[in-house]
């Protein structure tokens, strides 16, 4: 999943430096979504998107830890691209920001997000390892 985001980061990357004038093209949120946690993401990244590049750079969690925490494991593989869509969703609501802004917004979201769901992976795995020691 990380790797995927990624590879779709690098693409983005390649497409909006050969055209600046390309628009920004969101996924479809995943049929699997539960509509409560698709609401409740929109609120959460509804001021997010508004922040200045150098803002959003800064965030070390671009998706509030207790949404992410609510979805079940086969929910889980569903979050990055949903909220994926959702952030790129808002951003091309915004009419009034140049389409250069919103494509840096949108990498800079992906690239966060992937670290994010990495640091949650690693630090799960290393919580279930330790309780499987404790089994033994």
């Amino acid at each position: 999943m990380v790797r995927a985001s990624i590879r779709l980061l690098a693409f983005v990357a390649i497409l909006s430096s050969a055209w600046p004038a390309l628009a920004l093209k969101c996924p479809e949120p995943p049929e699997a979504a539960r509509r409560d946690i698709t609401n409740d993401l929109r609120i959460a990244l509804g001021g997010l998107w508004k922040l200045r590049i150098a803002e959003l750079d800064n965030k070390t969690e671009v998706v509030p830890r207790s949404i992410y925490e609510r979805t079940t494991a086969p929910e889980k593989l569903y979050f990055a691209e949903l909220s994926t869509s959702v952030f790129c969703g808002l951003l091309n609501d915004a009419k009034e920001m140049p389409e250069r802004e919103k494509i840096d917004k949108y990498m800079i979201f992906q690239s966060k997000l992937a670290d994010q769901l990495s640091r949650t992976a690693s630090s799960g795995n290393a919580e279930t390892k330790q309780q499987n020691e404790k089994k033994k």
